[in-house]
């Protein structure tokens, strides 16, 4: 009877358990959005391999049959290894899969949209408009949204205000943008784009900008913008070179006339000047000096009145005071006048191509030299203002001195050095801790060093923002409370910068994780076991999308048998953790789940508990009534009995413990299995006519009417 009863039990656990690892699938039609989302992956990858097209057609026929545990394994197993291996840029094929397998799922990762009102912006120069950018929180997204922009032309000043926005959950937020065009700009059609990330997730909306030019009014208006005399101190007979700038402001082609004054006193007049509007020109005058303009007086210019000019402020302008001195009797020259470099400055600090300016005056001028450590680089025949360009890479790095040196006709000099440094070696920098793709929590500390001959400053970034600087090299350390970021992808970024401008950087990408798995409610098959049958206990542990992974998930277990908890690893099959406890037998089973991370966060299950049957049998009672009646004739029975209180009961057998925290919690109640059959007074009887004839001496008992036990 027992047999038959195990023969029907098994089966039907069996039948049980499969079906509740089977997945029901409600049916898809063919205008399912995931099949269209396959479809379109084929039409972007079918191209790059011949067995692309074919993978992605066998995973539409798995949706379209329901098979959908099918259809994850083959994106996860072998089509995202395919297109890694196949398409040459393969990011946006993967991102689709990605959002293919997590409507298989079922799943909506938290994402949000960014938005423009007005998409399109005209705006004459010097004006400003702007435009209300809008970010709406999709499937629950609560993260902070950096918010930065971006145009195709130059002169146009963008702003965002506020530049960091946060929206509520399902709710929006928004930033003004405000667009700036200045006078400079071409009128033409531009692009304005802003950008929203948050972590990994980025989203652009484009913004269409028309510049339109002011239509100024007709107007006659000419003006002197710039009067220039050198030299200033002259003397009879010497000439003084003035240049006029002019400029034609209105919107009319002018003819006018030009003419400069020393003093009150006409030097010389150019008539007939012709300018198309807004056009300029510098005009070149050379006054050669005499008797009566000996004293000081300014150089000025005046523009001629054209018909229908309002504006005649701008007309005159005076600038350059000229002294005019009477020639000496004897000639002595016993200084050069000016000698000066005026760029590099004193100290500085150089890279790549530097230009060297210097400038040089003297009525008696001859020559100028221009050298670097003693080595000529350049000469000039002329005063002025002159330029060097000099190439710093082909020197080495170093110490370097500038030297200008002029002479005049009486062998007057004059000299300037300049004392620089020349730096192009980039500095070092190297991130120690944390590794690249490191699973981090809590707080971290984060390990650099840089170093340069002429370092400036170090500098450490967490996405792109400084968190930490230091104005010396070596080995630093910052500490990182992830905590304060939101779970994901991060970068960290060490800067090192030199005097001269060079920059050298490192870069590692971790993942923030302060999150623990989530343990669901295990379960246990059978749920009521018979003694010695295999117990299977599985439990379902997940993590966030954008969590480190379950590392490894614990089961602790104790029966009444045992003084200290046992703990052993479950393993991971077919998306559930599972373990099996043999040889346990009459006996209550606690038992409690614990799972870390990849981070090293850790969860817990409340502690539970099953109990497991005694083995089928004769109720002891019984047997200790029968052996009783034997030792009646052999003197055997109180020795049993001693012997039985002296060992005590037997223990089951367990898996071996790998460590003992502290258990959880007293266990949650269960339903308790029902007691084994037992034994009829009939069957007893036989068993112990069967003892008493193996001992003659003993008395026959008749036990029919006597009442059985547990």
């Amino acid at each position: 009877m027992r047999r038959r009863t195990l023969n029907i039990i098994v089966p039907a656990i069996i039948v049980t358990l499969t079906l509740s690892l089977t997945v029901v699938v409600p049916a898809i039609g063919n205008q399912n959005p995931v099949v269209s989302k396959l479809e379109r992956l084929h039409d972007m990858i079918a191209h790059e391999h011949p067995s692309l097209g074919n993978k992605v057609n066998a995973v539409i026929h798995q949706v379209e049959a329901g098979a959908i545990n099918g259809a994850i394994n083959k994106l996860e197993n072998d089509l995202i290894k395919s297109i890694e291996a196949w398409v040459d840029d393969p990011e946006e094929a993967l991102a689709l899969v990605i959002d293919i397998l997590d409507d298989l799922r079922g799943i909506r990762r938290p994402d949000f949209e960014i938005d423009a009102d007005p998409e399109e912006l005209e705006i004459e120069h010097g004006s400003f408009d702007t435009s209300t950018i809008t970010i709406t929180s999709k499937n629950n997204f609560t993260r902070e949204v950096i918010l930065t922009n971006a145009t195709s032309a130059s002169g146009v000043k963008l702003s965002l205000d506020p530049d960091r926005v946060t929206p509520p959950a399902n709710g929006s937020v928004t930033s003004t943008l405000r667009v700036e065009v200045s006078p400079e700009v071409e009128p033409d059609d531009y692009d304005i784009t802003v950008t929203g990330t948050s972590g990994s997730i980025q989203h652009t909306v484009d913004i269409s900008l028309t510049v339109s030019a002011i239509q100024p009014p007709p107007v006659h208006d000419i003006a002197v913008t710039e009067v220039t005399a050198e030299p200033l101190e002259v003397q009879v007979d010497q000439s003084v070179f003035i240049d006029v700038e002019v400029e034609n402001q209105g919107t009319f082609t002018e003819t006018f006339d030009i003419t400069v004054y020393f003093g009150l006193k006409i030097i010389k007049t150019k008539t007939d000047v012709s300018l198309d509007e807004k056009e300029k020109i510098i005009l070149a005058f050379e006054w050669v000096t005499k008797e009566a303009h000996i004293g000081e007086a300014f150089i000025n210019a005046t523009a001629s009145t054209v018909p229908g000019e309002t504006d005649t402020s701008d007309n005159t302008l005076k600038d350059g005071e000229v002294t005019v001195k009477a020639k000496p009797t004897v000639e002595i020259d016993v200084t050069f006048e000016t000698a000066r470099i005026n760029s590099p400055a004193p100290g500085s600090y150089l890279k790549g191509v530097v230009e060297v300016s210097i400038f040089t005056q003297d009525e008696h001028f001859k020559q100028a030299n221009l050298t670097i450590n003693d080595k000529l680089k350049i000469s000039w025949n002329s005063p002025g203002q002159h330029t060097y360009a000099w190439t710093t890479t082909t020197d080495p790095d170093g110490a370097y001195n500038i030297k200008l040196k002029a002479v005049d006709t009486f062998n007057n000099i004059g000299e300037r050095t300049v004392g620089v440094t020349v730096d192009n070696t980039l500095p070092t920098a190297t991130i120690g801790e944390p590794a690249e793709g490191s699973f981090l929590r809590l707080s971290v500390l984060i390990r650099v060093s840089g170093s340069d001959t002429n370092l400036d400053r170090m500098e450490v970034l967490i996405d792109g923002r400084s968190v930490k600087n230091w104005t010396t090299g070596g080995s630093e350390v910052s500490e990182w409370n992830t905590r304060n970021y939101d779970d994901g992808a991060h970068s960290i970024t060490l800067k090192v910068y030199d005097k001269a401008g060079n920059i050298k950087q490192a870069l590692v990408d971790v993942t923030a994780d302060n999150t623990a798995p989530l343990i669901e409610t295990p379960s246990w098959s059978p749920e009521e076991p018979e003694a010695n049958v295999d117990v299977q206990i599985n439990v379902t542990v997940t993590e966030p999308t954008y969590g480190s992974g379950v590392k490894n998930v614990t089961l602790g277990f104790k029966n009444k048998t045992m003084e200290d908890w046992q703990f052993v690893p479950m393993e991971l099959k077919g998306g559930n953790w599972t373990i099996t406890l043999s040889n346990q037998s009459d006996t209550k089973v606690k038992f409690f789940i614990e799972a870390f991370d990849r981070a090293g966060n850790m969860a817990q299950k409340e502690q539970l508990e099953f109990t497991v049957a005694a083995p089928a049998g004769f109720p002891l009672a019984w047997i200790l009534a029968a052996i009783a009646a034997i030792g009646a004739g052999s003197g055997g029975g109180a020795y049993y009995v001693r012997r039985r209180r002296r060992k005590g009961g037997g223990s089951s057998s367990v898996p071996t413990a790998f460590s003992q925290p502290a258990p959880p919690p007293e266990p949650v109640s269960l339903p308790l299995k029902k007691s084994p059959k037992r034994r009829s007074q009939q069957e007893f009887q036989q068993f112990l006519d069967t003892l008493l004839l193996n001992n003659k001496n003993a008395p026959r008992v008749d036990y029919s009417n006597t009442s059985t036990h547990n």
